[in-house]
């Protein structure tokens, strides 16, 4: 049996009244830790409850034509939280529901608002009865009390905004020198096209060369065409050398 020398009895000693001495300290530190860990849990507690720093205010960030601070609200409205756990990309996306709204970003404003930027839809016609289009040629379906007044008809089967929208843009260019503009795009099932312009005039310019044809008149009109322009009621641009001119007194005439 091993036996305990001096001076390992001296420093057991001592171990065991630095023990007594530190026993405190480690309460101290151990009572310390816990409050840390329970503030912190409370902290995140009362950051996650939508009851603190609720979203007051949303402000709109630019110049809208259609789109309102209500709308914005009323989307936002649907989403929870408070300042500090709203998802902003949920509200972001509950905006850009909007039939309106092409893209939005939203951001936090301390204390109590959220910043909303959005890109507006722009309507370039009416899509029969149905909608708008926008300058993409893609339909959107706002409120028709809300439609811009003056715009294009664009009338043709279902699916073909697009081309009717590059139809029209091409169009527009070739008769913007002539101070003319287009107020109805017809486009029947088997593509063909004819085009209403603001005097009543209207363009046929069939299925095939639709934008040589249309190059065609633009060199008539100033040499032949102008001066007669108010008793012509329709140009038929669907032969190879010449069209068709239906005057508005009925009588039918063709200019090579």
């Amino acid at each position: 049996m091993s036996t305990m020398t001096i001076k390992d009895r001296q420093a057991a000693t001592l171990n065991r009244e630095r023990s007594i001495v530190d026993w405190p300290a480690r309460l101290a530190r151990m009572v310390s830790i816990i409050i840390v860990v329970s503030l912190c849990g409370w902290i995140l507690i009362t950051l996650n409850n939508p009851e603190t720093l609720p979203i007051k205010m949303v402000r709109a960030q630019g110049t809208f034509s259609h789109v309102t601070e209500s709308m914005l609200q009323s989307a936002v409205g649907k989403v929870s939280g408070g300042y500090f756990n709203v998802d902003v990309n949920q509200v972001q996306q509950a905006v850009e529901t909007l039939p309106w709204v092409v893209q939005a970003s939203v951001r936090r404003v301390w204390p109590d608002t959220l910043a909303i930027s959005v890109s507006e839809q722009q309507a370039l016609a009416y899509w029969l009865d149905k909608g708008l289009v926008n300058l993409n040629g893609e339909v959107f379906t706002p409120e028709k009390s809300s439609y811009p007044k003056s715009l294009p008809y664009f009338v043709g089967p279902t699916g073909m905004n697009v081309i009717m929208t590059q139809h029209y843009e091409e169009a527009q260019q070739h008769l913007k020198p002539l101070g003319f503009s287009i107020t109805k795009v017809l486009l029947d099932e088997r593509r063909a096209l004819v085009l209403e312009l603001n005097n009543e005039l209207e363009l046929v310019l069939g299925k095939e060369q639709k934008s040589a044809r249309l190059e065609r008149f633009v060199r008539v009109y100033p040499k032949v065409l102008s001066d007669k322009i108010s008793k012509i009621a329709r140009v038929d641009l669907r032969y190879p050398h010449g069209m068709t001119v239906e005057w508005k007194t009925g009588a039918v005439s063709t200019q090579k």
